[in-house]
């Protein structure tokens, strides 16, 4: 059976070696984006427009790129995501790389190339992400895309040199979870923290920048994609008005906690649950009263609750800045925030929201 694997895998790297049909369409798509951004922005203005109007507006000031190399290994792992159902496939292609982004869809999609360039703009925009993969079955109802990340890093150099202020931060009002038995004292922590990022956008705007400083100075240092989500965030922060503070809710909770351990259990976290369930059908299952929920999850080597809290505002390499808007969307009233450990990211984070 494992030679059959093998030898099948082989024959499937073979087949994707050049993109083909609606993979080499967006492929071309991208490649043109990458190399002639106001070109592409200037042929397909309106439809750009009309899919992602900031994407509009980022192409009018994006510059020139290198283009993106196709990778079948990576082509092959969204073959697994959409065919197999595998959320976490092995890449078994012949680059190095360093990090990855994926993402797929399901049901009726799109016969327009353009609207997945749209979707996936800020990768396609991001020199780190060299390599891409590009994934359609025959009837267009299954996509994946998967971007792998080159390891000779491109950094942007950020300092910011302001001291933070937060004398002015109620900490005890944000920590609504303080008497919630139920929790841990991290997970307390985090619901203080996403309390603290909507009561206070404009004390919160001034730690993301010297997170992004310190990023800068580091190792691995500050990517073009994260600095430029980095410096939307901010100056969303600083024009918004603050957000009412999100209570706890134990039903909420278990809900995070139930997903938590079942993505601890098979050992990588995706929103989908093992049972096929979406977030906020398993916030809804145990929290019948409510109207709607959602869910963010983070992986940090870090303890402290403020790292995946600003990684989740930046999101950088998110396209819909998803994890970003549900942080700070203003219709949630409770949330419920669950920490595991595993091996990769040694801790996670789920948290949901709900009203």
């Amino acid at each position: 059976m494992k030679t059959l694997t093998v030898v099948f895998t082989l024959i499937s790297l073979v087949a994707f070696s050049q993109p083909a049909g609606k993979a080499k369409e967006v492929f071309d798509l991208i490649n043109m984006a990458r190399e002639k951004p106001s070109d592409f922005y200037t042929k397909y203005k309106e439809q750009i427009e009309k899919y992602n109007p900031k994407y509009a507006e980022r192409l009018k000031k994006l510059k020139p790129i290198e283009k993106a190399i196709w990778d079948p290994g990576l082509v092959e792992q969204g073959r697994k995501s959409v065919e197999n159902k595998d959320l976490n496939p092995e890449y078994k292609g012949t680059n190095t790389l360093c990090g990855s982004a994926s993402g797929s869809s399901s049901g009726t999609l799109s016969d327009d190339a353009l609207s997945y360039v749209c979707d996936i703009s800020n990768n396609v925009h991001d020199p780190n992400c060299l390599y891409i993969g590009l994934y359609f079955n025959k009837s267009l109802t299954g996509y994946s895309f998967n971007f792998g990340f080159r390891c000779d890093r491109i950094k942007i150099e950020y300092t910011f040199n302001e001291r933070v202020d937060s004398s002015g931060v109620d900490f005890n009002k944000l920590n609504t979870a303080k008497n919630a038995t139920y929790m841990s004292a991290a997970e307390k922590r985090m619901i203080l923290e996403i309390n603290f990022a909507r009561a206070y956008p404009k004390v919160y705007s001034k730690i993301i920048a010297e997170y992004l400083s310190q990023q800068s100075a580091a190792w691995g240092g500050l990517s073009p994609d994260e600095y430029e989500a980095g410096m939307e965030i901010i100056a969303e922060l600083d024009t918004m008005k603050p957000l009412t503070i999100l209570k706890p809710s134990e039903c909420v909770y278990k809900a995070a906690k139930l997903h938590g351990q079942d993505s601890q259990k098979r050992g990588y976290f995706a929103h989908e649950g093992s049972d096929g369930s979406m977030p906020w059908d398993r916030i809804l299952k145990q929290c019948p009263e409510l109207k709607s929920g959602n869910e963010n999850g983070a992986g940090n080597s870090s303890e402290s609750a403020r790292v995946p809290v600003i990684e989740l505002l930046i999101d950088d390499g998110i396209s819909s800045r998803g994890h970003r808007y549900n942080t700070i969307d203003p219709k949630w009233v409770y949330c419920g925030c669950y920490r595991y450990e595993d091996e990769k990211y040694g801790y996670h984070w789920v948290q949901n929201y709900g009203y």
